[in-house]
């Protein structure tokens, strides 16, 4: 006991030399045991005294990676400076990353030749200096995978790399998310062989385990502008090697009903390229409106950059409508493409985030189609969260909705119900019903319109210290379809009641009042579903 109290000293000043404090003050006594059943005591009392500072910092890179813009980021911002307190974890850390980056970017054979950390207790300072030699940089060698579920040469082609480009490990993220992606496989494993090699070359194997082949999916849901509904889903993610897929999915509720089959074929990279070939079917039913559609259609997607999705497409649809005192069947061979992108820290209830969608269609009467038109349509919703508190207690978010359209066209009249526009409903201008919003006939019917405009503005607060996963919003909603003049501008505003469910994402309850009716009259909306 006595021989480890003797030791205790000299350990209390190797424990506190790594944060810096190099010159302690320790006084120590022991006290004996006062009698029986009591314990020897120990009792230590610590000044740690002053903090080493660094007086300088020398970290060096030699060879190729000297020049490797990783390596010059990691330096220019990474670096501890001179004047602040010493840390050996710091120094570790600095070392680890150094090294990392090293193996991230193929210099398999990096090492230093100098790592020495020298501290000078008297004067209180300390000095770093790092020499990494990081030899050559490797390049990407074969790639060989174990799997049996795709043929080689279309598997192949979801590689982010090229056999004898620079390693960097980066792409070999990339490569795993995109065939995790994919759908067919439902493990991916990739080891690359950091080992010296005389080729300078990096050999990769990639372990794939495939996915069910089937996959099945039945939903509930509801909405107020389209009452319950429910949704059944089949996929056949491999029908061949070559990676074909089907899908169908149906959905039925009192407002809208729909059948879709889908057939999709990878085109270059599959993660990023494909063709479809779709067929369907919509019914739908509004107050005044009445539609019936079939449709097939042939379209290629296409991931650009910036995270864009582009689909080009060629639609033929037949469509047998109702509205209002217009009736009329229409057949419509229709060109165009959308555009899509989605950003958000977090698919199902994001804190910030945006998501945009263009869309351009037409139909020439010469070609087929009974009506010649052409339809740009935009809508676009970004929320960002405003931290005035501790996120984990309070959350405030801003959440900007908007959509826009117009459609050049010698007759509106003459275009079937689904490419008219209007407005209203849980997802337009609340406080109105679904689609009850835009140009009236003679006897005040909507009939629908050339253009559009709605924008929303919604705030929604979560004290998730006091009530959990339970919200409140407030918002404001403005905006209509028009034909010819934008001069009848409706608006809705109200208070909302949000839950974040644990699945599904959120589930609002809105109370809405429609500010230009006459009487102000009040409606409930309620939908589910994640923020963007």
């Amino acid at each position: 006991l006595r021989a480890r109290y003797r030791k205790a000293e000299e350990e209390i000043r190797k424990a506190l030399e790594p944060f810096g404090h190099y010159r302690p003050r320790i006084q120590g006594e022991l006290f004996p045991a006062s009698g029986p059943g009591t314990c020897w005591r120990a009792h230590f009392r610590i000044d740690p005294g002053p903090v080493v500072h660094l007086r300088r910092v020398h970290v060096e890179i030699q060879g190729p990676a000297k020049t490797d813009p990783a390596f010059r980021a990691l330096l220019e911002h990474d670096l501890p400076h001179p004047g602040e307190p010493l840390r050996h974890a710091r120094y570790e850390s600095l070392k680890r990353a150094l090294l990392n980056l090293a193996q991230a970017h193929g210099y398999v054979e990096a090492r230093f030749s100098t790592h020495e950390l020298r501290v000078d207790p008297g004067a209180g300072t300390a000095d770093i200096d790092l020499v990494l030699v990081s030899g050559p940089r490797y390049r990407f060698g074969p790639t060989h995978f174990e799997q049996d579920v795709l043929e080689p040469r279309l598997v192949t082609r979801f590689l982010e790399y090229r056999k004898g480009a620079p390693f960097d490990q980066a792409l070999i993220e990339d490569t795993q998310r995109a065939l995790l992606s994919s759908g067919y496989f439902a493990g991916v494993m990739i080891r690359p062989a950091f080992r010296a090699s005389p080729s300078h070359e990096i050999p990769i194997t990639i372990e794939l385990q495939p996915a069910k082949r089937h996959r099945y999916a039945v939903g509930l849901g509801y909405a107020t502008d389209i009452g319950p509904r429910f949704s059944v889903e089949y996929e056949n993610r491999r029908i061949n090697r070559r990676g074909h897929r089907l899908r169908f999915r149906a959905t039925g509720s009192p407002v809208k009903s729909e059948a879709s089959l889908v057939y999709t074929l990878p085109h270059g990279n599959p993660a990023k390229e494909y063709y479809d070939l779709n067929a369907g079917f919509k019914h739908e039913v509004t107050g005044n409106t009445a539609s019936d559609i079939a449709r097939v259609s042939f379209g290629r997607s296409d991931l650009l950059p910036w995270d864009w999705r582009q689909r080009v497409f060629l639609d033929l649809s037949y469509e047998d409508f109702d509205v209002a005192d217009q009736a009329g069947a229409t057949l419509l061979l229709m060109a165009g493409g959308a555009w899509n992108r989605r950003r958000t820290d977090d698919p199902v209830h994001p804190s910030r985030g945006h998501r945009v969608g263009i869309e351009l269609r037409g139909s020439a009467a010469e070609l087929v189609s009974d009506v010649s038109f052409l339809q740009l349509a935009a809508r676009g919703k970004w929320i960002h969260a405003v931290h005035l508190f501790e996120p984990r207690v309070k959350q405030t978010r801003i959440l900007l909705r908007g959509d826009a359209g117009t459609t050049w066209v010698d007759e509106v009249t003459r275009l079937p119900e689904s490419i008219r526009f209007f407005a209203g409903g849980d997802q337009s201008v609340r406080g109105f019903g679904y689609k009850s919003l835009g140009p009236r006939n003679a006897a005040g019917e909507v009939i629908g319109g050339r253009h559009l405009v709605t924008a929303s503005f919604e705030v929604d607060q979560y004290y998730f210290e006091k009530w959990g996963q339970w919200g409140l919003a407030a918002f404001v909603d403005a905006g209509n379809a028009f034909d010819r003049r934008f001069d009848e501008v409706e608006v809705g505003a109200g208070l909302g009641l949000r839950w974040r469910a644990p699945i599904g994402g959120t589930i609002r309850l809105d109370v809405a009042f429609a500010l230009t009716e006459p009487g102000t009259p009040i409606r409930i909306h309620f939908t589910m579903g994640p923020d963007l």
